[in-house]
């Protein structure tokens, strides 16, 4: 049951972070590594939310 909420979150925030990174990744002027630290981020945040759901069962 956990894993299709951590499915679903990831689905969701890569649908609403893809855009965004894309952007960022192509368009604009800054650092060029800045999209792997947002992606960097992300998988952190994942990371951490399944192993908080693996405490709890």
């Amino acid at each position: 049951m956990y894993s299709h909420r951590l499915l679903l979150i990831i689905a969701l925030l890569t649908a609403l972070l893809g855009p965004y990174v894309l952007e960022l990744w192509l368009f604009d002027s800054g650092p060029w590594y800045r999209p792997f630290l947002i992606w960097l981020a992300l998988c952190m945040l994942v990371a951490l939310i399944e192993q908080w759901h693996r405490h709890d069962l």
